[in-house]
C-alpha cells in the first residue's frame, strides 16, 4: 500500500465533519511557507513519537496496526 492509499484509507474513515476540517488543514498547510511547513512536520512527528500507552482494540484507526 502506498503512503497515498495509507492517507486516503484513513480519509475515508473520518465522518463528514472531520473531513472538512482536514481538509482545511490541508490547505492551510499548502499555504504556508518552506519554514512553517517544516516547523509544522517537525511538530507533528514529534507527537508521534510520543507513546500514548496501551490503546484498546485494533490500533490505528486508519491503518489498522
Amino acid at each position: 500500500m502506498t503512503k497515498v492509499e495509507l492517507v486516503f484509507r484513513g480519509f475515508t474513515k473520518l465522518s463528514d465533519e472531520e473531513r472538512k476540517k482536514f481538509i482545511e488543514k490541508v490547505k492551510e498547510f499548502i499555504n504556508k511557507d518552506s519554514t512553517e511547513k517544516r516547523e509544522i512536520t517537525a511538530s507533528i512527528n514529534k507527537s508521534l513519537r510520543i507513546d500514548p500507552g496501551p490503546i484498546g482494540g485494533g490500533g490505528c484507526p486508519c491503518c489498522g496496526r
